[in-house]
Formats: C-alpha cells, structure tokens, sequence
C-alpha cells in the first residue's frame, strides 16, 4: 500500500501513533506484512510537507463498455420510438373520456350544468335545462359531436364502458404480458409484439368510428385493455436491450413523459371534437397509433445496436466486485480480516501485534471493507 510522507500526520491521525515519525507506516500496515521501500525512506527529508494523504480506495472513475460506446447516440432514436407508442397508449386510453363530454359549439353555454341525457332518450318532465341542451344539440347535428348521442350511450353504459369493460381485462393482461415478453428470446420477436398490440389498440379505437353502438364500444374497450396490457412490459425489456446502464434512467425519464402526453393529448380531443366532431378526433389518434406501429418495426427490428447480449445481461451483479477484489489494496484487507479472525481465536503471543484503539485502521478502508 503505497502511502505519501505525510501519511503519519496531523490528516492521518486515525491510522498512526503519536508521535510516529512521518516516513513510518502504520501499526496495522505493519502486522500486515506490509516493508518500507527504500524510495519511501528518502522521503525522509522532506517530512516539513502539509499536503493531505490521498485516499487509500479513491473512488474510479465511470467507465462504459468499449463495446457499446460507439452505439451510445443511437439510444436517443429507441426511447423516442417507445415514448411516441406510450404518448399513443395513454391517448387511446383516456380518449373516451373527452369524446362522451364533447357537444357542438353553439350549445356549449345552453348545455353548461344541465344532466346529458342522449338524443335517443328523454328528459324528465321538470328538467327544463336538459330538454333546452337535448333541442340545442338534435339542431346542430349532436351525433357528429358527441360519442354518445352517436351511439345512444346513458350515464350507466358509460359507467361500463369507462370502467370495468377496460380495467378487468387491462389488469388481467398486465399480469399476463411480463411472462409472455420475457418467453421471447429473440428481439425481433418482443419487437413483433410490441407493435402488434399497438396496431391492436389502434384499430380498437377506430371501431367506435365504424360501427358507434354500445355492444361494439364494449368489445372495443376489452381489446383496447389487453392490447394495452402488453406496452410497458414489451417496452421496458427493450430499453434493457437498447440502453446502456449508464443511460437507462435518463432513458427512462424521457419515456415516462409519454404517459403525460397521451393524457394531454386526450384532453386536448374534447376541443377537437367540438368543432370538427368525434370522429375526426378518433381518426387522429388512430393515425398517431399506427404510425407508432410502423415505427417500431422500422427502427427497432434485428439484433439490439447496442450489444448487449443475453451473457452480458445476465451477468450476476457481483462480477464488477469480484474485479475489483483482485486490486491490491483490498487484497491487502482480505489477508488483514483473515490474519485479525485468526489472532483473535488463538492466544496472542508476545511478538504478535494486539488491535487496540491505537491502531484503527482508516475509514477508507472501513468502507470498502463493507463495499466488498
């Protein structure tokens, strides 16, 4: 363990006796076997010099795969593919939401605070601000407004469709997805999947276009939610191919913000279709879906760029410290730990060196004893 001149002074105190001279190593370097070079003793003269030990296990400095770092810009086109498909996910999702509130602009004043009751249906008799919004949209083409004057859809229907005929079949296939993604071992195949169910939930949302009942509204929520179920598996086990670990949480941070857009998006399609209608707003999200679809196959089809094989990720994670065992200085600690168990089962003898509080060893190597 080379050591600089100071290491027995004022900064070091911990690691030497008082009055220890400044070219002296300390006790517990010592009972480790450790010898003075003579390049060491000729710091003897310079033993008047202030500066700082450097630190026994100074931290290295973050180093990348030499196998991956000429790949490192390509990550960028992966994580924006995969936010574009989450932005879809999210605006497919939350779309029926905007569309069941929306109504033609002439009656959005006549319509404020009156109980939507569809076209198909009637007002109660004493409900005056509900029959004036049912006249004011049946006037101005309500059907091509509102999803559900469309297809004849009441507060109960709707509570079907923006619930249960989602969530049940989204959480059953959310439990279902990991394992079938991770049954892939080819990446063109996860890649396959992925846009396979962004294709899904695509066309899913434009059934509602073609046939605008309450039965096909439902069977297109069912599909929509196990389509959906498959996108954050497919996609997280893609950012494990494609990023480096050194990227992975910026990588991940930028694909969260998909969530968020989608979201805005959706809300966004309620003015949409105000004043072009729902059906456009629909054809919009449909169009963002499929082009997310054709992106993924496109970009993010063969072998991952980035070489991460199926050895290296799954590598056990004690590899690195394994590496770095073998440096010298934590070689060093290990025959230290081993030669203080021993001393400690067996009776000292008179030569041997005792570990009283004189002779702690530095926090540095505390510390790494507990790394290692």
């Amino acid at each position: 363990l080379p050591l600089p001149c100071s290491a027995c002074g004022t900064d070091a105190a911990t690691m030497c006796r008082p009055g220890d001279a400044a070219t002296s190593k300390p006790r517990w370097y010592q009972a480790a076997g450790g010898a003075v070079s003579e390049a060491e003793e000729a710091c003897s003269d310079s033993s008047t010099k202030t500066t700082a030990p450097a630190p026994l296990l100074a931290r290295r400095p973050r180093r990348r795969d030499t196998t991956t770092t000429q790949h490192s810009k390509q990550w960028w086109t992966v994580v924006l593919v995969l936010t574009l498909t989450n932005c879809s996910n999210f605006w497919h999702r939350n779309l029926i939401y905007a569309l069941a509130s929306a109504s033609p602009r002439q009656c959005v004043a006549a319509c404020e605070g009156a109980v939507f009751v569809p076209l198909c249906r009637t007002c109660a008799i004493d409900d005056a601000a509900c029959a004036t919004c049912q006249r004011c949209r049946a006037a101005h083409h309500g059907t091509a407004y509102s999803l559900r004057d469309a297809a004849c859809v009441t507060d109960r229907e709707y509570g079907v469709l923006a619930s249960v005929a989602f969530t049940v079949t989204f959480a059953a296939a959310g439990v279902l997805a990991g394992g079938v993604a991770d049954g892939f071992s080819s990446p063109f195949a996860r890649t396959t999947l992925h846009a396979a169910a962004a294709l899904a939930w695509s066309l899913a949302s434009f059934v509602q276009v073609v046939a605008p009942r309450f039965d096909a509204l439902v069977a297109a929520r069912l599909v929509l939610g196990v389509a959906q179920g498959f996108n954050a598996p497919c996609a997280y086990r893609v950012l494990v191919d494609r990023v480096e670990p050194a990227d992975r949480a910026t990588a991940n941070g930028v694909y969260s913000a998909g969530t968020y857009a989608g979201s805005a998006l959706a809300s966004l399609s309620l003015f949409v279709a105000i004043f072009v209608g729902w059906r456009l707003a629909t054809a919009a999200a449909t169009a963002v879906g499929l082009l997310a679809a054709g992106l993924l196959v496109a970009y993010l089809d063969g072998d991952p760029p980035g070489g991460f094989a199926e050895s290296e990720r799954r590598r056990p994670v004690l590899s690195k410290t394994q590496q770095k065992v073998s440096s010298p200085s934590l070689r060093q600690l290990q025959q230290m730990t081993s030669s203080s168990s021993s001393s400690s089962s067996k009776p000292q003898s008179s030569s041997s060196p005792r570990w009283t509080s004189q002779h702690r060893r530095p926090a540095e190597l505390t510390r790494g004893r507990r790394r290692q």
